[in-house]
């Protein structure tokens, strides 16, 4: 399968926007892989997954909403080849090819476990490593920096960045 955006208005209308088969984020946010410059775009705004012959979206609790075709979505949506996604005042159109001649790979549960589960062997791993990650503390409390000085420090059971993993496990409970 591939998955593309293509602009639909302004000054890169027409241009084709490749989507990983991953997670692409949509935000004016550095770690972005989508940075627009616009006040009506949040620093993280919405994301798009791609996988398992499926292409979801998300809302990422931005303030003026995440549309496809014309509509606000509130959870996670599948879209189709030809949807129409607008963030902020950007509009663009859903292009996803499937390859008929493939064979369609079936997601097991059994086989992705892993990828959903709380890890233990986060000492183990090489902190040399430069890895880009997103904290998305902010996207589940409207505290601000002093409110959070005075709240307890939580337990410490995962890393608070943005995964696929709960993107998997939305595509794997439908």
């Amino acid at each position: 399968m591939k998955a593309s955006l293509l602009v639909l208005a302004g000054k890169q209308k027409d241009r084709q926007i490749p989507l990983p088969g991953t997670l692409f984020v949509i935000g004016r946010d550095p770690l972005c892989h989508l940075r627009p410059h616009s006040s009506l775009v949040s620093r993280r705004h919405c994301a798009i997954a791609c996988w398992g012959g499926r292409v979801l979206v998300r809302d990422l609790k931005s303030a003026n909403g995440t549309f496809l075709n014309n509509e606000k979505i509130t959870q996670q949506v599948e879209v189709q080849d030809g949807d129409v996604l607008s963030v902020g005042d950007l509009r663009f159109t859903f292009q996803i090819s499937r390859d008929p001649s493939s064979p369609q790979s079936d997601l097991r549960k059994d086989l992705v476990l892993w990828l959903m589960g709380e890890s233990d062997d986060s000492d183990v791993l090489d902190p040399g490593v430069t890895t880009a990650m997103i904290d998305v503390a902010d996207l589940d409390m409207e505290a601000t920096a002093s409110d959070s000085a005075e709240a307890p420090a939580p337990k410490n059971t995962g890393s608070k960045n943005l995964s696929a993993g709960k993107y998997l496990k939305d595509y794997l409970d439908t």
